[in-house]
Parts: structure tokens; sequence; C-alpha cells
């Protein structure tokens, strides 16, 4: 089984409960929590380890983060950005780069293109190719964060590409209780500018 992480908003912190059973975790033993602010970390020897596992844990809150911006101005979640038949084009990635300081790299990028377009793969090239990589190992270019889709309410991605944007008023339980981002095993990274999500 691959390894993941669920990454969920609890009060005004994030906990990240990594799950799984990735090659370096007892499939017996308890799963390993990673958090933030007074949340415990992964408890590694290895200081590198231990270093690699603040990094996740920083980025996937910043991802989470940049979420919930785009939910403030928009009112709603990203998601895909499709043509008119509904094929994915880019991912919902490509929407939170102007809440990392990309600005000019979204304003350049045509959506009505598919990401590896020669225009569209050009502009995201000025992209950092780690923005979007959780895990040190993870390639430049890829990521290794991704979307859940619908699953029975509980992620922010619609459940089908034609489905209006998920709104925040959507989850009955509240946003503590919904799955923003799953992170992956590096072997499970695709493109970050790429539609692919965790179904």
């Amino acid at each position: 089984m691959a390894r993941f992480v669920v990454a969920g908003a609890l009060g005004a912190g994030l906990l990240l409960f990594s799950g799984g059973c990735g090659k370096d975790q007892d499939p017996n033993g308890p799963p390993v929590i990673e958090g933030s602010g007074g949340g415990a970390m992964e408890h590694d020897p290895d200081a590198n380890r231990v270093d690699a596992a603040r990094h996740r844990s920083a980025m996937m809150r910043s991802m989470a983060m940049n979420l919930m911006l785009y939910n403030d101005r928009n009112d709603c979640f990203p998601k895909n950005i499709c043509d008119a038949s509904g094929k994915p084009l880019l991912s919902w990635r490509v929407e939170l780069l102007p809440f990392t300081g990309q600005h000019e790299v979204y304003a350049q990028v045509r959506q009505d293109e598919p990401w590896d377009s020669p225009h569209n793969a050009q502009g995201l090239k000025q992209v950092d190719p780690r923005l979007f990589a959780a895990d040190p190992r993870t390639p430049d270019g890829r990521s290794d964060v991704m979307a859940v889709v619908g699953y029975q309410g509980l992620g922010f991605l619609p459940d089908t590409p034609h489905d209006p944007a998920v709104r925040s008023s959507a989850f009955n339980d509240g946003l503590a209780n919904t799955v923003r981002l799953v992170r992956v095993d590096p072997g499970s990274h695709i493109a970050w500018a790429r539609p692919g999500e965790y179904n």
C-alpha cells in the first residue's frame, strides 16, 4: 500500500495524519502523526529525516492555508480547469499560483489549452519546480500532494468536472472533518500542473 498523508483543518491549526504502509513504517505499529505548532513531529534519530518531516509539514500547512485564502476570496474551493466538454486541462494547483506570489505566471496561462501545450508548458517553467512537492525525494516539476475528489463529501473537488466548485458551506460537518489534501508516496507523483487527483 502506498504511503499517504491526510491533511485537515482543526481550529486555527493543522494536523497531518500519516497512514498507509510505507517501507519505513511498521504496518503493525501506530500511525505516524505530523503536526504544526504544538503537534507531534515524526520521531527519528536521523536529523536529515527529521528536517524532511518538518519540510513536509510546513509545505502541507502552506498549501492548506492557500486553499483557505482562495476560498475566502472566491467563496468556493478551486477545481480543475476544464474545456467546454468537461475535459480537465489544468490542475487546481494552477489556481493557487496567485496566492503563492505567481500572479504574472497565472495571468499568462491559457486556460483553454492543456497544461502541456507549448505555450503553457513554457510559461509554467517559471514556477519554482519544488512549489508543490512536499517530499524531498519527489523530482522537480512534480507534485506528491493531491486533492480528494468527492468521497462522500470529505473532499474539496467536485465529483465530476461538470459539477460547480465546492463551497465551504457544503460541508455539513465543518472543515474540521474535511479531507483537503493527500500526500502520496513520491513514487506516485504527477506533473504539478496536470489534472490527476486522489479518488
